[in-house]
């Protein structure tokens, strides 16, 4: 797919939109493809089910493909920038000079929990150890 002419001194050229035109053709796609299934009786229920069967009565009426591929798009857009900051924001903490006490205890913990670097660490073992559980908790408020 052509994104199009780099502008010269763009400090971002065009062609790294590709990904994002390329991805909301595919939110198209698979609209399309959920939209054309719906009526069978072991489709795959989605968020968009609702919008497939829009109520006449409360006038309500069917959005077109192109709006719910750009709902599509902007679910996972939301989703990937509050997942970003929040990881952000959780290191930032971790790696700031000012409060190094926080990356010792949190190393130390994790040393004694996984003595074993080349270890496969379950879920259920980290959910135990008080101070990652802690400031993980710390990174979503």
């Amino acid at each position: 797919m052509d994104a199009g002419p780099v502008v010269q001194g763009d400090p971002y050229p065009t062609t790294l939109f590709a990904g994002t035109i390329t991805y909301s053709q595919m939110c198209y796609d698979r609209i399309n493809h959920l939209s054309s299934h719906f009526s069978e009786k072991d489709h795959t229920a989605s968020v968009f089910d609702a919008a497939f069967e829009p109520n006449i009565k409360k006038g309500q009426s069917a959005p077109r493909s192109e709006e719910l591929a750009a709902d599509a798009f902007v679910f996972v857009l939301a989703g990937t920038d509050t997942t970003s900051h929040t990881l952000c924001t959780g290191l930032f903490e971790l790696l700031d000079n000012s409060k190094p006490h926080m990356m010792e205890r949190l190393k130390q913990e994790l040393h004694e929990a996984i003595p074993n670097v080349r270890q496969t660490v379950k879920l259920s073992s980290l959910e135990q150890l008080p101070y990652l559980v802690c400031h993980s908790s710390l990174g979503f408020q």
